[in-house]
């Protein structure tokens, strides 16, 4: 039963026993009609109708609060008061001011109405719950009577980041002006109006490249890259309240940005890509590029041939500035493992170093483990089997509680109704997991990923992170 059905039955019961109370005391203002002066509405009611008077207030208080707080909650009946900060202010602005006149409108229906003039209170109380109605539902966009429709448009959450390489906090240019560090996250409006459009190619585009080596099979081959990387500006949504499309004649944009991470400037691999989707009034649109950074990358060959000279025995000197390049470090070590196996035993000693699985002895302290694992999942919003999380719960296999396992699992199955994924292929095997945090995931392999959601029960809430850290367990 949905919360719609709930309200409706809860409203009719009270109309109910308001109706049948009101027939039974015959002095209540619904039963008692007593005119004065000939007039139309009701006089005062006398001291003994009071309480029955209360009660009317009461009752047609709370239908009034019941039925104000749906329509300005719910999208589906035009609501927009749970989602003012994906609103253009003015906007936000005009939806308060119109919750504000629906409540005014009804304390007022209520004050006439505990005067003792109940028919006038109702009548007041339907002009204005109608009205508020109306204003919200009477158009295309709530308010759409009496506010213009620029002030509508849809606040887009637009995000730049980097792919290619993983690096958190590289700093971005945009056609010479300074953004911040990447993923730089502000709205469409803000960043067109703080970036100036450049109709050409800067002067330098063509001058300013590099020869970089690529190392194949065959040989060494050379490549020509550019410092400036370039991307198009998404498409903006045209205007619907119950789900925005992009507008397909829209011409999009094209920039020109820059990137510099630990005083190297990054080159363009070439590739870019942006898009956007949402529903209702919340849009998020995104842009991305290739960069590589190729200093960075010789320091993380630098570090895999001390591995290699070391006899793939190193400690906790090397983890710890492994996991300085992110994904990008155990993407390198799976990758290398497929035919250097003493690779696969440093990602093994590092997940044994991360998560202290040397201490691991039994049932329990396993378990402590695959805990630990879960929570890190929970607050990075991120999991996936290939990674050193990923690893640890492979090794912990052979010792986790498979009761435990089988007992967590199905809690996370009757609890969750709709979930996202990747998946994909790496060294070999299929590989999945999903990721919530802002920017890009880099997942290594063929690069044939695919990702999908499907949905369960109405209302149920989203699969949590670490359910994706048991279902690996579970799966192994």
């Amino acid at each position: 039963m949905n919360m719609q059905m709930i309200v409706f039955l809860v409203v009719a019961v009270v109309g109910a026993a308001i109706f049948w109370m009101a027939r039974r005391k015959k002095r209540w203002t619904l039963s008692g009609r007593r005119y004065a002066d000939g007039g139309f509405l009701p006089s005062s009611a006398p001291p003994a109708a009071r309480v029955a008077r209360i009660v009317e207030t009461v009752a047609l208080g709370a239908s009034a609060a019941v039925i104000i707080a749906i329509s300005a909650t719910w999208t589906s009946t035009g609501g927009l008061m749970l989602m003012l900060d994906k609103l253009q202010p003015a906007y936000a602005t005009a939806n308060i001011i119109m919750f504000a006149c629906a409540v005014a409108g009804a304390t007022i229906a209520v004050v006439i109405a505990l005067l003792g003039r109940t028919v006038a209170g109702t009548i007041t109380m339907a002009v204005v719950l109608i009205g508020y109605g109306v204003a919200l539902n009477g158009g295309s966009y709530p308010g759409s009577w009496f506010l213009p429709k620029e002030m509508t448009e849809t606040a887009i959450e637009y995000t730049i980041d980097i792919d290619g390489t993983n690096v958190e906090g590289a700093e971005l240019w945009v056609n010479g002006v300074y953004l911040g560090k990447t993923p730089y996250v502000t709205t469409l409006t803000e960043f067109e109006a703080n970036v100036p459009y450049w109709p050409e190619p800067p002067a330098d585009y063509e001058t300013d490249k590099v020869k970089t080596p690529d190392y194949g099979t065959r040989g060494t081959s050379a490549s020509i890259r550019h410092r400036w990387m370039t991307f198009k500006l998404p498409r903006r949504p045209s205007r619907s309240r119950h789900g925005p499309g992009t507008q397909p004649d829209e011409e999009q944009k094209t920039y020109y940005a820059r990137v510099r991470y630990a005083d190297e400037w990054g080159l363009s691999d070439g590739g870019s890509g942006s898009g956007g989707g949402g529903g209702g009034l919340t849009y998020r649109a995104n842009s991305h590029f290739g960069v590589i950074f190729p200093q960075r990358q010789k320091r993380l060959d630098t570090l895999f041939d001390k591995a290699r000279l070391a006899d793939y025995r190193v400690g906790p000197e090397w983890f710890e500035t492994i996991e300085t390049y992110n994904e990008d470090g155990w993407i390198a070590l799976r990758e290398a493992g497929d035919h250097e196996p003493g690779m696969m035993e440093v990602l093994d000693a590092w997940a044994t170093w991360r998560y202290d699985l040397d201490k691991v002895t039994n049932a329990e302290t396993a378990w402590q483990a695959f805990e630990r694992i879960c929570q890190e999942a929970r607050e990075q919003g991120q999991y996936l089997t290939p990674s050193v999380a990923g690893r640890a719960v492979e090794l912990l296999m052979g010792k986790l509680p498979t009761d435990r396992l089988v007992d967590r699992a199905t809690k996370l199955i009757r609890n969750s109704g709709s979930f996202g994924f990747f998946k994909w292929r790496m060294n070999g095997r299929l590989q999945f997991g999903y990721s919530t945090a802002p920017g890009l995931v880099r997942l290594g392999g063929d690069g044939s990923i695919f990702s999908g959601f499907s949905g369960g029960r109405s209302g149920a809430p989203q699969l949590p992170m670490d359910a994706y850290t048991v279902a690996h367990a579970v799966w192994m």
